[in-house]
């Protein structure tokens, strides 16, 4: 075999191994090679998905197309496990996770925004790995129910947080809620405009 045959047949057989490789996680389970990645976007897109399962909100159909609200995503940062000089892979990101949804009761708008004393409802994702979840609403108050409605008495700005996880995870997402002055915000006159 000839020098550039021998080199052709050593490509062919990394580029295989490559597509076959399935990366482990930290919790060591397998979770798909490159291959699987690209023939999932590959079926995906012929049946028309715009995005992959088991992303978005858990609430049910209904309450998705009759209540606008904000998906409350946990934004994952990397803390650095190196030193300069070092040459370690730092450690990678946890995948961000839709946390919860949260929306003004009386207003369609996203983020909430209303005039005191302003309802919000809270509702943190119910999804069979998530064990705990806690609330803290930013005006004192705080709630571990995954499903929970607060009002906010003042006018403010509030940066409400919710945490939620399990033993092995558990990420944080924030939310700002401006609640204005009584009468600021008017409430919408026709009944078909409030929840």
């Amino acid at each position: 075999m000839s020098d550039k045959m021998r080199g052709i047949w050593i490509i062919c057989m990394l580029v295989a191994a490559l597509l076959l490789v399935q990366p482990v996680t930290a919790e060591g389970e397998s979770s798909g090679g490159i291959l699987e990645a690209i023939t999932d976007f590959f079926f995906g897109w012929l049946s028309g998905e715009d995005e992959p399962a088991g992303t978005g909100s858990t609430l049910s159909e209904e309450e998705e197309i009759t209540i606008p609200g904000t998906n409350i995503t946990a934004v994952p940062t990397v803390e650095p496990t190196t030193t300069p000089g070092e040459n370690v892979t730092p450690t990678p990101a946890p995948t961000p996770r839709t946390l919860g949804t949260v929306y003004a009761v009386n207003y369609r708008t996203s983020p909430p925004y209303g005039s005191a004393p302003f309802m919000v409802r809270f509702t943190a994702v119910n999804e069979t790995d998530v064990e705990y979840t806690h609330w803290n609403f930013g005006d004192g108050y705080s709630s571990t129910e995954r499903d929970h409605w607060h009002t906010y008495e003042a006018a403010g700005i509030y940066a409400a947080t919710l945490t939620a996880g399990n033993s092995t995870w558990n990420q944080t997402a924030e939310i700002v809620i401006t609640v204005e002055p009584p009468g600021v915000v008017p409430l919408p006159t026709d009944a078909e405009e409030m929840f």
